[in-house]
Formats: structure tokens, sequence, C-alpha cells
């Protein structure tokens, strides 16, 4: 759970920094907040994280494989009823969608596979007996990288009324 969290922080970021892209040097806090629902709108369509990645130049570099992996793992977390992953994931990963050993017909929920485990460490670099603390960790090392690489510096910088926490409902 803690990496589908992890991909929606990710997630989250991609759309502030789409909505400061391509618009200026300095932008509104307000135009920025209108900026952000417009993304948050793009990206929940067919093409939108296309689009997203087009305006911050992220399309001509190939998806990072970890956050790929990330994004893929998160999806079954996410929409596999019974956590076995999916021929997406298991291609992305180089593991056969059928064990080659006979009577095994298949991957256990993805929790409780040692073989899922190993290839999902070895996809990131990591030895294959890591433990699910030791990737997840280095899930968020790569994340953290992967958000650095876009380029600040081509993005607006908000100015603009601070916002009160007096303004909200409790």
């Amino acid at each position: 759970m803690v990496l589908v969290a992890l991909r929606h922080q990710v997630e989250r970021e991609l759309v502030r920094y789409a909505a400061r892209s391509r618009c200026g040097p300095t932008i509104t806090s307000e135009t920025f907040n209108d900026r952000v629902q417009e993304w948050e709108t793009k990206v929940r369509s067919d093409k939108g994280w296309k689009m997203l990645y087009a305006a911050l130049n992220l399309d001509s570099q190939p998806e990072r494989s970890a956050m790929k992996t990330l994004r893929l793992l998160t999806n079954c977390f996410k929409h596999a009823v019974t956590l076995i992953p999916d021929h997406k994931l298991l291609d992305h990963l180089k593991l056969a969608r059928k064990t080659p050993e006979p009577l095994i017909v298949g991957y256990a929920p993805l929790p409780e596979s040692k073989r899922f485990q190993k290839a999902l460490a070895g996809s990131i670099g990591l030895p294959e007996d890591a433990n699910y603390c030791t990737i997840a960790d280095a899930f968020i090392d790569q994340a953290a990288e992967f958000l650095d690489k876009v380029s600040k510096d081509d993005l607006a910088k908000v100015k603009g009324k601070r916002v009160r926490l007096d303004q909200f409902v409790y």
C-alpha cells in the first residue's frame, strides 16, 4: 500500500509541475489552482498522461524503468482482486506468464510470491533477497530522483496570496 501511495504522490507532483509548465516565468496562485484542476481533468482522459508527459518534455526520454514498474505494480494492487500479477507486469519484469515447473499453474498473490519479489528487487538493482521494506525504500529513492529530473527551471513560479487556514470548512 505504501507503493500505491508513492505512485499517487508522484502523479500529484507531475500534475502540479504540468500546471506550472509552458505559461511564462510567473503565474498567480489563482491561475495555478485553475491549471491544476484542468490537468487533473486531463489526466483522467485516455491520452491525459501522454499529454502531461509531453508538456513536461518527459516523452522525449523513455519512462524510467522503476517508474514504469511502480505504475504497473500499483495498477495490479488497485485493480486485480486476486493480487495476482497481470501479463503487463510479468512481461515488464521479464517473468514467464506461466511458470516452467510442472504442476504449477501461475503466481501467488503479489505479497506472497517469492519469485515475483526476487524479480521486483532485481528490476530496481537490488539483490534478489531484498525484502519488501528495502524494495519500498528503493522505489522512494527512484521516485525522488525521477521528480528531480523534471526541469524545474522551465516551470513558472507561483506568485500571489498565501492560503489562509481559516478559509477551510472543518
